[in-house]
């Protein structure tokens, strides 16, 4: 029973930090799109975006694919 109940809280534990690993890309995301790194890269301004874009999305999926292959 005891051993149940650890992996029950376990699981949980490991729930919660794959929310806070999303809620930190987000927040990241929003710094990245802030306004001094803005002005930081005025001149190439659509290249920063793409490119932020593009490996926030990469970041993602492999974020996804941690979560997919993690024992439930």
């Amino acid at each position: 029973m005891m051993i149940l109940m650890n992996k029950r809280v376990l699981r949980q534990m490991d729930l919660n930090l794959n929310k806070d690993h999303w809620v930190t890309l987000f927040l990241a995301g929003l710094g990245v799109c802030n306004w001094p790194f803005m002005h930081i890269f005025s001149n190439s301004h659509y290249c920063y975006l793409f490119v932020i874009w593009l490996v926030f999305i990469l970041i993602m999926f492999i974020m996804s694919l941690y979560l997919r292959d993690t024992p439930e």
